[in-house]
């Protein structure tokens, strides 16, 4: 799994039978002066996620990516200045079969200006 530099890392998880997002709220940096806010999904699972973002979170304009299993990936959050909080979601493809990933609470970016 390669370790890519970012504000915050999230993991998925499997946890017995359950599939968690940890931590289930972060706090990444929005972006001001110019500094854009990064966070690092890392998939430790047997099993390929999908992270789902609203409509222009992502530098990208894309508004989900899949990570293969054991992998990571760092999305860039470009629209986020003004923004306080973004949900997401994760869900985990196994089989045929799509599973949400759980938090403690609905998974949330706090953005840190």
């Amino acid at each position: 799994m390669a370790h890519n530099r970012s504000d915050r890392d999230v993991y998925v998880v499997k946890v017995g039978s359950e599939y968690r997002v940890r931590p289930a709220v972060a706090a990444v940096k929005g972006r001001t002066a110019g500094v854009k806010g990064t966070v690092t999904f890392r998939n430790t699972t047997d099993d390929p996620i999908t992270v789902i973002f609203p409509a222009n979170t992502m530098e990208n304009g894309a508004d989900s990516q899949n990570i293969g299993r054991k992998l990571d990936a760092t999305f860039t959050l470009e629209h986020v200045v003004d923004v306080k909080t973004v949900s997401y979601m994760v869900i985990v493809s196994r089989g045929t079969e799509l599973i949400p990933a759980k938090g403690e609470s609905e998974p949330v970016l706090i953005i840190d200006p």
